[in-house]
């Protein structure tokens, strides 16, 4: 990338769960310092997709050129020539995760907002991504394991009979994971969307569904229900079949989540709350 180049630091970033993230600040051939980040994707994403960084190098440059906040991608190696395994180089933005903002309202908003602008993008270019409905057909065709007095079973059933669940809206740009996590900040601006490895095509209840579970998790029902009604004001749509959407979301997660290595207390109070909003989606469906 820059021959002349000087690599001055290297710094792993931690926080990510499917790639190995590291920072490189460079001084280039002009005397400019540059800081860029390399991405290799885990063994998980490349069984899932063996072509996952050149993927993301294109939805990147996509996003890029479209004005997204997205980091700009610089190289990819989808060979693993300098890394024994593909990678990904892009921009490092400046900023960092917020769990605290002194306005949560307005955080939800850019949240809202932010998301809706990716539903908006035109997809034209995108066919390269997979479809979301193949990974909730897969899913749905494995055991999963009992979240608890027989919810999980019981919703796997109900989502398996009505599957395919209608299609009432223009399939989009999922994030796939657009949650606290994978959003930078600076001086509670969101100045970052990060982690594009689980983009996909489809239904945007999906992306949906999966952020108002995180917003749960971090800041409570309210928080979660005025970010649904933000969204819906920045990017309306048909929210008839959320409740399927609200469900697979949390039966996929549920067996997950004892493999964060969170403190037992804090592993509870989200299991709790997640059987909560599994329970609400259920109560919906067969209402």
């Amino acid at each position: 990338m820059e021959p002349q180049g000087k690599l001055l630091q290297v710094q792993p970033l931690t926080g990510g769960v499917s790639a190995e993230t590291t920072a490189l600040t460079i001084q280039d051939s002009k005397g400019q310092i540059i800081k860029l980040v390399v991405r290799c994707h885990g063994q998980r994403d490349l069984e899932r997709n063996p072509h996952i960084a050149s993927d993301e190098f294109r939805l990147l440059n996509y996003l890029y050129s479209a004005g997204l906040p997205v980091p700009r991608p610089h190289f990819v190696d989808q060979g693993g020539m300098y890394l024994s395994r593909p990678c990904l180089v892009c921009s490092y933005i400046p900023g960092s995760t917020l769990t605290t903002p002194s306005s949560l309202p307005s955080y939800l908003k850019q949240m809202a907002d932010t998301l809706a602008c990716i539903h908006r993008l035109s997809i034209g270019k995108l066919g390269f991504l997979p479809q979301q409905e193949e990974h909730i057909a897969a899913w749905l065709s494995q055991p999963i394991e009992p979240l608890g007095n027989g919810l999980a079973d019981e919703g796997r059933l109900i989502l398996q009979a009505t599957w395919p669940w209608k299609q009432n809206n223009s399939s989009v740009l999922l994030h796939g994971d657009y949650w606290p996590g994978n959003i930078l900040w600076q001086n509670e601006r969101l100045v970052g969307v990060v982690d594009w490895e689980d983009a996909s095509l489809g239904d945007p209840l999906a992306d949906l569904a999966s952020t108002r579970l995180e917003l749960l998790w971090a800041f409570g029902q309210q928080a979660m229900e005025q970010f649904t009604a933000l969204y819906s004001l920045a990017h309306p749509l048909d929210t008839g079949n959320l409740a399927y959407y609200d469900l697979f979301a949390a039966l996929e997660v549920a067996p997950k989540i004892e493999n964060w290595g969170l403190a037992a207390a804090t592993r509870r109070a989200m299991e709790d709350k997640l059987y909560s909003f599994a329970a609400a989606a259920l109560a919906v469906i067969t209402s």
